[in-house]
């Protein structure tokens, strides 16, 4: 099992085809280390969630060169998964403008969410576990 230290040094160091990875968190409880992680902006996603707020959010984030945690509280808006998407495959966003917002070395995103949160995404998105490079369960101990 991965630890949440491991975990935060492979999203550090893993670039693969020129793009950083998107790293998933499995957390049943809502304690997260946010001490862990370098300079951190968090966003909480609902299914209606503004999605212009979530990417302006994101794009200043980027702006400010820091990691973004999304935490995922219900199923994701279609605009919000396919953000999500250029993310894992371009390292970018589209801002509210249509504008590519590219993601910075110093940044990276995590996406948080209980288990059966991430289920009821899957069903809705079958491949939204393939946007993912490390994955950690923060439901063992991590050390």
């Amino acid at each position: 099992m991965i630890t949440l230290q491991k975990f935060v040094v492979a999203l550090e160091k893993i670039k693969v085809g020129g793009r950083w990875s998107l790293g998933l968190m499995v957390a049943e409880k809502k304690d997260l280390d946010e001490g862990c992680f370098p300079l951190l902006e968090k966003i909480s996603i609902m299914e209606d969630s503004p999605e212009a707020k979530i990417i302006e959010k994101i794009k200043k984030a980027f702006l400010a060169k820091k990691w973004v945690i999304l935490e995922l509280k219900k199923n994701l808006s279609v605009g919000v998964y396919n953000q999500l998407k250029m993310l894992s495959m371009q390292n970018g966003i589209n801002d509210v403008s249509g504008e590519l917002v590219k993601q910075p070395d110093e940044s990276r995103v995590v996406v948080i969410a209980r288990g059966e949160t991430i289920r009821m995404v899957e069903k809705k998105y079958p491949d939204f576990k393939y946007l993912f490079g490390p994955v950690v369960s923060l439901n063992q101990k991590s050390s």
